[in-house]
C-alpha cells in the first residue's frame, strides 16, 4: 500500500516506525483501548513497534492531523473497516473525515462491493460515525474484546457499493 489519501485536514498515510510513540500514547489510554478488539492491555511501546512492523498493519494508515499521528484506520483484506483515535482528537470530526476517505478509496480504487464494520453496543460515538458514512446496522452479536478480556455486545454494520454510490449522488 503506497497510496496516501488527503482530505481537507488529514493525511492518511502508511505507518512508519517513527509512529510507534504516538500509537503507544494513544493506546495507553484505557478509554481508547477498551473499545478495541485486538490490542493487548496494558499497551507498551514494544506492542506499537510490533504493530508497525508486523503483518497485522497491512492496509492500515496513520491518521495525521496537524502534523502528528492521532490514530489509525484500515480496511482489511476481508473488507472490515476499523479505526481508533487518540482522545485529544475526539469530537473534531476526524473519524468521519478519515472514514469517508477510506470508504471512498475502498469502493473506487479497491473496487470493494461491500464493507463491514462494528462497534461495542455502548459506543454511541462510533455508531454515529459509521451512520454518517452510510453504514446500516445488520444485527448485534457478542464479540471478544481483548483488552477487557470478555465478550461484549457488538453492533454489526454494512455498507454496499450501491448504497455508497446512491449516497454520493445525493451529496451525503
Amino acid at each position: 500500500m503506497t497510496d496516501v489519501l488527503r482530505t481537507a485536514r488529514l493525511v492518511l498515510r502508511p505507518l512508519r516506525l517513527s509512529d510507534a510513540d504516538d500509537i503507544c500514547a494513544g493506546l495507553q489510554d484505557w478509554e481508547v483501548t477498551r473499545r478495541l478488539a485486538m490490542p493487548p492491555w496494558p499497551y507498551r511501546r514494544t506492542d506499537a513497534v510490533a504493530f508497525v512492523q508486523g503483518p497485522v498493519r497491512i492496509g492500515a494508515r496513520g491518521i495525521d492531523w496537524q502534523g502528528r499521528l492521532v490514530g489509525v484506520i484500515a480496511v482489511d483484506d476481508s473488507g472490515e473497516l476499523g479505526y481508533w483515535l487518540a482522545r485529544r482528537a475526539w469530537g473534531q470530526g476526524i473519524a468521519t473525515e478519515a472514514g469517508r476517505a477510506m470508504v471512498d478509496h475502498a469502493f473506487t480504487v479497491g473496487r470493494r462491493r461491500v464493507l463491514n464494520s462494528g462497534h461495542q453496543a455502548d459506543n454511541a460515538a462510533s455508531g454515529r460515525v459509521l451512520a454518517k458514512l452510510g453504514f446500516e446496522v445488520t444485527g448485534q452479536e457478542m464479540c471478544h474484546y481483548g483488552p477487557v478480556g470478555r465478550f461484549l455486545p457488538s453492533v454489526q454494520l454494512r455498507l454496499t457499493a450501491d448504497r455508497w454510490k446512491a449516497l454520493r449522488a445525493l451529496g451525503e
